[in-house]
């Protein structure tokens, strides 16, 4: 039907790169700090100082985009121009040649910019829609609400494209794209294919493939119900997160090889999208276990999943038998808005919309939520059947496609039946009372409150929500270096989308963050933008404003939560709350007088991002990055009773990582029943950022609060021999594969079976170092916070 695009290239350039040190500086090197203004160097990659021309026209774009806005039909054209700017400007001003080496994977030349933003700014002053009437392969783009960027997607349209018509839209949401006229030109397909180039996997990159979708739905005649998702490897993972956060946009799936993120993503919420799955057996670099405990799981269910396996094709779809049609079955699958059947969990209500259902409210806003829900049709009357955990306010849609509105609904919830008259209202809502039982009502039964909910996930929410955003350095005080170390900080997240593992926003992205200094900061900002507060209050005016009207109060050097003080002399703090000045914008706050908090994003705080973990306070050591105290916050953005009621962590959580390590592993095998759990083990600061506390205040409620949400575990079997073989791989110079308990040659038999947990992430390194599969894989949801404070107090 059409040739598959092999859209690995960057997977195969990282993978080749066997150190982390190396990888890393790669990744985050990225102009920061060492960036300056343009300047040539013959025959490099950097731009020209005759570059200026260009870029001030660029500036005028973006000045009417920000001021005046685009009409529509002129948005693309700004779009490229924004985006051509971005990457010549990037090019000018980065000194870093690792960084521009890989740069230059993904664009031609400096001359070649140069040539394609010309272009761009003759369409953009041209009258019409100069994307209109093409056809084939070719580069778009769309301006990111949340920066104001111009960011790349490739889109293929058909000869055939008919505007009168609805057509199919088949989405990759990581295809990384060559930055040419021409990405892929041997590509051919009968329908409409967008190629998205986002900035990762989390955060800005998930919200990049969702605008991305909604920028080609507005251009082109896009059937709602034939919107599918394609990808491989990393891109696998892309349509697993998508389609298990937003099932109902998505009328099916394929994925070849590709990782699906078990142990942050919940399965269940896919459970009504049809997916074909290929993997091969001997895949070293995405273990097909990643595809065969997804499946394990759906088929328990009874979803429409079809799975395809072979041996001997290693990280490639190249054994894949042609007599499949996966490309046909894809396309016959229509999506289906109304399913009787709806399984949903997610961290957030931001989030709490699937198909019919609607969780408006959690019952604790730092836990998950969820629903399962099944609605049988009659004659004479409409049942539903509800099983809930953490919702407090559940709306539910009652379309006539769903159940006809003539007859009446009766709804079991767990406690009495609920019944709702006919003719069935548009909606109905499900509110939890006191004593846990739940009533039901055609009105929103929530109270209007004058602030935004407070949901976890702090960074994540500011970078998904698709708001503007706007980060704040402070530049007061007299401590000059100080300010100029946050001025580099600033630099540096301004580039930089810490999402997926410690991936970037991606050697190649652009676009970053808008930075203003506290004293260029306007009412129109505060009012418009969620705000990154960098500074202490000595050195952000803003911060200073506001201070007194947040939960924990900076003041003369101290930190005021609650009932206690804590002395910032060698600390710093990240707070996540509303914006007292401007109700329905979030703040992020990242103060220190410490020039160690400022040196590196990795700070503990910022590194966050991709997380939807509780978050509402952390207070950090500035140089080990130790954690002191992680407060959540209630639903009303207060501090949560158990911050200073819960007791005290005991001393195994300050004493050394050896220790603390165990305990993690020891209550990891004890929620899943293993002898051994397998982890991966990093550089000792690395371990002591992750585990380690800095003893004295911080309790159960914190970790509680670093452990964030139940997460899938990966159980299965191995050999005494497979043990042995882990221990001998050594993944970079910064980490290695561990075993706990500790094993010998002594306290294993090689044939035994030993029954292991792990983190699903690192079947990979099973199966580089055993040559097979981790035998009999489950995937398991555990709560390691509460089966770690089961096992200490049993210890």
């Amino acid at each position: 039907m059409y040739n598959r695009v092999k859209t690995h290239h960057r997977i195969a350039l990282i993978n080749t790169r066997s150190k982390w040190t190396v990888f890393l500086a790669l990744l985050f090197a990225a102009c920061s700090g060492e960036c300056t203004n343009a300047r040539a160097e013959e025959g490099g990659l950097n731009a020209a100082a005759d570059d200026s021309g260009l870029l001030t026209r660029v500036r005028q774009v973006r000045q009417l985009v920000s001021s005046t806005g685009i009409a529509k039909e002129r948005l693309r054209e700004a779009s490229m121009v924004l985006a051509w700017g971005q990457l010549l400007e990037h090019m000018g001003e980065c000194e870093d040649p690792e960084h521009m080496a890989v740069v230059k994977e993904y664009v031609e030349s400096p001359s070649f910019v140069r040539k394609m933003l010309t272009d761009a700014l003759a369409d953009f002053e041209t009258e019409g829609d100069s994307f209109a009437a093409r056809r084939g392969m070719f580069l778009s783009a769309y301006i990111s609400n949340l920066d104001s960027s111009g960011q790349f997607y490739a889109l293929f349209v058909p000869q055939s494209y008919d505007p009168h018509k609805l057509h199919a839209l088949e989405v990759r949401p990581a295809a990384y794209l060559h930055h040419s006229a021409d990405p892929f030109p041997e590509f051919t397909s009968e329908h409409i294919v967008l190629f998205c180039d986002s900035r990762g996997i989390e955060g800005l990159g998930e919200l990049d493939v969702l605008e991305m979708i909604r920028d080609v739905r507005s251009h082109y005649a896009i059937d709602p119900d034939r919107i599918y998702l394609l990808g491989g490897s990393i891109g696998g993972g892309g349509v697993w997160r998508m389609a298990a956060r937003y099932p109902d946009l998505f009328a099916a799936a394929l994925v070849d090889n590709g990782w699906t993120w078990t142990s942050v993503l919940y399965l269940e919420n896919v459970s009504n999208i049809p997916m074909w799955l290929y993997h091969d057996t001997t895949d070293v670099w995405v273990p097909v276990d990643e595809s065969r405990t997804a499946v394990k799981f759906l088929q328990a269910m009874a979803s429409p999943i079809v799975y395809s396996e072979t041996t001997g094709g290693g990280h490639s779809p190249r054994l894949k038998d042609p007599a499949w049609k996966q490309e046909e079955w894809l396309l016959s699958q229509r999506r289906n808005p109304y399913p009787k059947r709806v399984y949903y969990t997610t961290a957030t209500p931001t989030r709490g919309r699937a198909y019919w259902l609607n969780i408006r409210e959690f019952t604790d806003p730092n836990d998950l939520a969820m629903v399962r829900a099944f609605m049988s049709v009659e004659a004479s009357q409409n049942q539903l059947f509800l099983s809930m955990a953490n919702v407090d306010v559940l709306q539910i849609d009652l379309p006539t496609e769903l159940c006809p509105s003539e007859a009446p609904l009766k709804i079991v919830a767990g406690g009495a039946p609920l019944h709702v008259r006919s003719p069935l209202p548009d909606s109905v809502y499900l509110r939890r009372t006191e004593d846990g039982v739940y009533g039901v009502t055609t009105e929103d039964p929530r109270e209007p409150k004058p602030f935004r909910p407070y949901t976890a996930g702090g960074l994540a929410c500011m970078y998904t929500s698709g708001e503007p955003l706007m980060i704040v350095r402070g530049t007061g005080g007299d401590n000059q270096e100080l300010v100029e170390a946050i001025q580099g900080f600033c630099n540096s997240l301004s580039v930089r989308n810490i999402g997926w593992w410690v991936f970037p926003m991606g050697p190649d992205a652009t676009g970053r963050i808008p930075v203003k200094t506290d004293t260029e900061v306007t009412q129109r900002d505060i009012q418009r933008c969620n705000l990154i507060l960098v500074g202490p209050v000595s050195a952000n005016q803003v911060l200073a404003n506001i201070t007194h009207r947040l939960p924990a109060v900076e003041d003369e050097g101290s930190l005021h939560v609650g009932p206690e003080n804590y002395e910032l002399d060698g600390r710093g703090y990240g707070l996540f709350h509303y914006n007292p000045d401007a109700p329905q914008r979030l703040i992020m706050v990242m103060s220190s007088p410490e020039l160690d908090f400022y040196k590196s994003v990795l700070n503990g705080i910022a590194t966050r991002m991709g997380d939807e973990r509780p978050l509402g306070l952390v207070l950090i050591d500035a140089n080990s990055r130790r954690k002191i105290r992680q407060v959540m916050w209630d639903k009303d953005w207060q501090v949560c009773t158990e911050a200073f009621a819960d007791e005290h962590l005991p001393s195994v959580f300050g004493k050394d990582v050896a220790s603390c390590t165990e305990l993690h592993h020891l209550a990891m095998r004890k929620a899943a029943g293993t002898e051994y759990t397998v982890f991966w083990q990093g550089n000792l600061s690395i371990q002591e950022q992750e585990y380690m506390w800095a003893l004295g205040s911080a309790r159960w409620h914190d970790l509680r609060a670093d452990v964030g949400q139940a997460r899938t575990v990966l159980k299965g079997w191995a050999t005494g021999a497979d043990l042995a073989d882990l221990l001998k791989l050594v993944t970079n110079v910064d980490g290695r594969v561990g075993v706990s308990p500790p094993i010998d040659e002594t306290s294993v038999l090689p044939e035994a079976d030993y029954r292991i947990a792990m983190d699903p992430i690192l079947a990979k390194w099973f199966v580089q170092a055993t040559g097979h599969p981790v035998r009999g894989a489950n995937a398991i949801r555990v709560n390691l916070f509460e089966e770690t404070r089961r096992v200490w107090c049993r210890e």
